[in-house]
């Protein structure tokens, strides 16, 4: 009878841990897909510019200097550094809406990783990083603005 309690006890300790573990992973699969969903590859962010004609959220947060040497044409400035600053008091200054999707760009698309992660910390869901950035866009023979 003993036995049996202790082998029943044993079994509900595995069971217990399993569905634990299995939370576990799940949360580590959401985890995965949100990050993979943080880019967006350059062709498929000119084929969104291109549809909306130019007309798409984008943010630009290199630096001041880097801004003004050329950018994608339409993108609003505020550099990553303001928006680490800020932290959550920069939410006044994104000029857009949280419900849009947000295309946030650098000059190669590591800095634009780091300040979209902040973004949607922020509660900017929709936002995504533009993978090669600027460099990409001009790479790819598109045009800038000064």
């Amino acid at each position: 009878m003993k036995s049996k309690i202790i082998f029943v006890s044993v079994m509900v300790a595995l069971l217990a841990a399993c569905g634990e573990k299995k939370q576990e992973q799940i949360q580590e699969t959401n985890n995965t897909e949100s990050q993979m969903n943080i880019e967006i590859t350059p062709i498929d962010f000119q084929k969104a510019y291109d549809e909306k004609s130019g007309s798409v959220n984008i943010l630009d947060v290199r630096t001041m200097p880097e801004y003004a040497g050329g950018r994608v044409p339409g993108a609003k400035f505020l550099s990553l550094q303001e928006i680490q600053a800020l932290g959550p008091n920069a939410v006044p200054k994104i000029p857009f809406s949280k419900e849009e999707p947000l295309y946030v760009i650098c000059a190669t698309g590591n800095r634009s990783v780091y300040a979209t992660q902040m973004l949607r910390s922020l509660g900017y869901a929709q936002a995504v990083s533009v993978a090669g950035g600027t460099m990409m866009w001009m790479r790819s023979g598109r045009p800038l603005e000064r």
